[in-house]
C-alpha cells in the first residue's frame, strides 16, 4: 500500500464565496497515519477523520475527531495483526459516527462497520462480517430515510479477477437486516459507491470486468 507523509492536509468548504482553508499536523515519530475520510460535522463544526496507522508492517484502524478549532477532541486506535484500514465514515442523523472499512480476522479480511460516539469517542457496536469467501471489504456507507445503515464492498478479496459487489444493511443497533451480492455476469465487478432514491431504493455504482 502506497504510504502517505503523517501529516494531513484539511479542507473546509466555502462560506460567502471565500474558501476557509485550515490544514492540521497530527502524527508522531515512528508513524505514518493515512485518512482515507474526512467529513465535517455539521453539529458542532468539527471534523471526523478515518483511516489507519502504522507502526510497522501492519495497519491499524484510526478515527480522530477535531473541534472546530482544529484541536484533537479525541483519537481512538484498535490494535489488530493485520493490514487494517477504515475507507470511509458519515455522521448519522443523531450525531453519531460510522465508520467502515477492513479488518483482519485469522489471516482473512473481513469487512467491519463501526458506531461510535461522537462526543466521546466510545465504539457503540462494532460489526464484522463472516461471509464465507477470501475476504472482503467495505467501500462506502450512508444511513437510510429509516436510520439503516447500508453499506456496500467487494467479496472474493484474494481471488485474482474473480470479486463481486455486495450490500449489507444493518439496523441502528448493528444488526444485519440482510445482505445480497451481485450477481451481474461478469468475471469481477466491485461496489464502491451507495446513494438512497427519493422512492426508497438503494443504488450502487462501482466497475465491472468481463475479461479480455
Amino acid at each position: 500500500m502506497r504510504k502517505l507523509p503523517f501529516f494531513i492536509f484539511l479542507l473546509l468548504g466555502f462560506y460567502l464565496g471565500k474558501a476557509q482553508v485550515y490544514q492540521a499536523s497530527i502524527g508522531q515519530a515512528g508513524n505514518t497515519i493515512q485518512f482515507w475520510d474526512v467529513k465535517l460535522d455539521p453539529n458542532d463544526g468539527g471534523t471526523v477523520c478515518v483511516g489507519s496507522i502504522n507502526s510497522g508492517f501492519d495497519g491499524d484502524l484510526v478515527i480522530v475527531k477535531l473541534n472546530a478549532s482544529r484541536q484533537i477532541s479525541w483519537q481512538k486506535k484498535v490494535v489488530n495483526s493485520g493490514e487494517d484500514i477504515f475507507n470511509r465514515v458519515m455522521v448519522c442523523s443523531n450525531g453519531d459516527y460510522v465508520a467502515v472499512g477492513q479488518f483482519e480476522v485469522s489471516g482473512v479480511t473481513r469487512a467491519i462497520a463501526t458506531r461510535i460516539n461522537s462526543t466521546t469517542g466510545n465504539v457503540i457496536w462494532t460489526s464484522v462480517t463472516s461471509i464465507t469467501s477470501p475476504g472482503e471489504y467495505f467501500s462506502n456507507v450512508i444511513e437510510t430515510a429509516n436510520h439503516n445503515i447500508a453499506i456496500v464492498g467487494t467479496d472474493n478479496q484474494g481471488v485474482s479477477g474473480w470479486t463481486n459487489g455486495f450490500i449489507t444493511l444493518l439496523n441502528s443497533s448493528g444488526s444485519t437486516l440482510w445482505t445480497k451480492e451481485s450477481n451481474y455476469y461478469a468475471q469481477s465487478d466491485e461496489f464502491y459507491t451507495i446513494s438512497q432514491l427519493p422512492n426508497g431504493n438503494l443504488v450502487m455504482g462501482g466497475r465491472y470486468w468481463v475479461g479480455l
